[in-house]
């Protein structure tokens, strides 16, 4: 019993902190468990905000807060469950013990939530060597924790600062250009170029962004001028327009280098958030995009 109960919290603290590592230290951000846990919500809110869009709004900070109560639950119980077969004989109870499986249980759990927040009550203190040196462990992971998804989620608000920006510079331009009927290939050369320049480096970022970040693609928005799922189809034929042979040959270079990353971003979509081949049309990839956020595009 003793090196059973051990075996899975081991396991259990294992696999928690490698799932940490993944999407808090990772470049990638990508980890199994929380995976899981993100698609899971993102389907059932994404079901919901069919009757009410602004349900869907709801889907990743839910997912966020999820993703790290999971995280600390796991730790809890791994932690507790290497603390349960030596409770109460290798523990000093200031209560008087209870030697019964069921509780033993519970104190484990009430010692490993008060360790792990580094409350420490002090009610409950290890006597063996070996546990006055893991205990503490157990304290540095819950600190550490604590620490690193206040700055994960503090950089995932930055995020989408950033993105909300960009669709709503994309949205604005497209109402612009309706208003004044003017096109990029009506500008001037010079215009044209910074135009397409800023938002192919705006999109890098974004694209950056979520391949680090990617629980910010379940960050759904019911503004539609801040939603850039929205606006991108509009972005693609901007890019196109730019590409067309009217236009001057350096207003078409960075017209392509838009594409470019365009393209780059449908293949990040299409490889980890939409079930459509790498080889789909940009177009194609970019309506998805926009249907899976429950909108419909603009051109």
């Amino acid at each position: 019993m003793t090196i059973l109960a051990t075996l899975t919290g081991v396991v259990l603290i294992v696999l928690t902190l490698g799932d940490i590592f993944e999407v808090l230290f990772n470049p990638l951000g990508r980890g199994r468990v929380s995976r899981i846990i993100v698609r899971f919500i993102w389907k059932v809110f994404r079901h919901l905000g069919r009757q009410r869009h602004s349900l869907l709004e709801l889907a990743g900070p839910l997912a966020l807060v999820s993703v790290i109560g999971t995280w600390l639950t796991l730790l809890v119980i791994g932690w507790a469950l290497i603390y349960w077969p030596h409770l109460p004989d290798e523990f000093l109870l200031t209560t008087k013990p209870n030697t019964s499986s069921a509780a033993s249980l519970v104190e484990a759990l009430y010692l490993s939530m008060t360790t792990i927040t580094t409350l420490g009550y002090g009610d409950i203190t290890p006597t063996s060597e070996w546990l006055r040196i893991v205990t503490p462990l157990e304290a540095i992971f819950g600190f550490g924790l604590l620490t690193a998804s206040l700055s994960w989620v503090i950089s995932v608000y930055q995020v989408l600062r950033r993105r909300r920006s960009l669709a709503l510079e994309i949205a604005l331009l497209r109402e612009e250009q309706s208003a004044i009927g003017l096109s990029v290939a009506n500008m001037e050369s010079i215009a044209a170029q910074e135009l397409l320049s800023g938002l192919s480096s705006q999109l890098n970022n974004v694209w950056n962004d979520m391949l680090q970040f990617p629980i910010t693609y379940y960050f759904a928005s019911s503004d539609r001028q801040s939603a850039l799922s929205v606006v991108m189809p509009y972005l693609l034929s901007l890019a196109q327009e730019g590409a067309s042979t009217s236009c001057t040959p350096e207003v078409r270079l960075r017209a392509a280098m838009l594409l470019g990353k365009i393209h780059t971003f449908t293949l990040l979509l299409t490889g980890n958030f939409i079930a459509l081949p790498s080889t789909a049309a940009a177009k194609e990839v970019l309506e998805a995009y926009a249907h899976d956020h429950l909108h419909a595009v603009l051109e």
